[in-house]
């Protein structure tokens, strides 16, 4: 999976936000025990996560794209605010 566009993301309630990056890429390795999931940002560098073999690698995922949008969301804003 690869090359998902982000640039809107619509949550619950109608709520429509314009987020600060454009694009991210997941990248999910296989490796003993689990997966290894990279999250790749144009003009940053990736973050990795792993999830264990006993773990919903769907549930995770969007587990990782949420607290990644957060992240940054949250690193754009204290730019701002300077």
């Amino acid at each position: 999976m690869s090359g998902i566009d982000i640039s809107t993301i619509e949550l619950g309630g109608g709520y429509n936000r314009k987020l600060p990056h454009k694009k991210v890429s997941l990248t999910i390795h296989e490796a003993n025990g689990g997966f290894i999931v990279e999250v790749e940002y144009a003009m940053k560098e990736n973050d990795l996560y792993i999830v264990s073999e006993d773990r919903d690698l769907g549930q995770e995922i969007g587990k990782i794209i949420t607290h990644s949008i957060l992240q940054k969301h949250e690193s754009a804003n204290s730019k701002t605010s300077r």
